[in-house]
């Protein structure tokens, strides 16, 4: 920063900045307005992007179906209970869409993106590299495949305000069923030079 000793005025010393002859208090004065209008005119530009968007749906299902999955069982079975349970919320999601009742669509596909990062991080933090393991991430990449297109119809259709939080769970599907295969192609299937 560059600082000129400007003439004394009335027995004080002040400086001037950027050899504008701007006091300190102007100088503030200038990049706190300069940071306000650059701020505002990100927030508008982010609120015209989605205009109206409606926030994203809570990440919760009901308390019976938590403790069914919580309950001993093996991997096998706690897969196809979660996928069973995704694919009744989606049901459920698709009739909602066809009443035009866009809230509880909203909860259902809530419920549905909870049950597929919960059971994406229990198979990923389950496995062990077995056969059995493979076959159970297989299985759930195999799943959610069907789950797409579904989604998809929703998108289509749905209120504008409703759809970047139905894009992004699409984006989110396709992105878990890229973790979910992952696991199966490490360095046995192409060995590294």
């Amino acid at each position: 920063m560059i600082q000129v000793k400007s003439k004394k005025t009335k027995g004080k010393n002040s400086e001037s900045y950027f050899g504008y002859g701007l006091s300190r208090l102007k100088a503030r004065f200038c990049l706190f307005t300069f940071s306000f209008l650059l701020l505002s005119t990100f927030c508008l530009s982010e609120a015209a992007a989605q205009p109206g968007a409606v926030p994203p749906p809570s990440k919760v299902i009901d308390k019976a179906e938590k403790e069914k999955l919580e309950a001993p069982m093996d991997e096998k079975d706690r897969t196809i209970l979660a996928l069973t349970f995704m694919d009744a919320h989606l049901k459920q999601a698709e009739k909602f869409f066809e009443a035009q009742d866009y809230y509880n669509l909203y909860v259902e596909l809530g419920a549905f993106h909870y049950l597929m990062d919960n059971t994406l991080d229990y198979l990923l933090r389950h496995n062990t590299g077995s056969g059995k393991m493979r076959s159970n991430l297989k299985r759930y990449e195999i799943g959610l495949r069907g789950y797409s297109p579904r989604i998809e119809l929703i998108r289509r259709e749905v209120d504008t305000k409703y759809e970047p939080y139905i894009f992004r769970l699409l984006k989110l599907l396709r992105d878990t069923r890229s973790a979910a295969i992952e696991p199966l192609f490490g360095d046995t299937v192409v060995p590294t030079n």
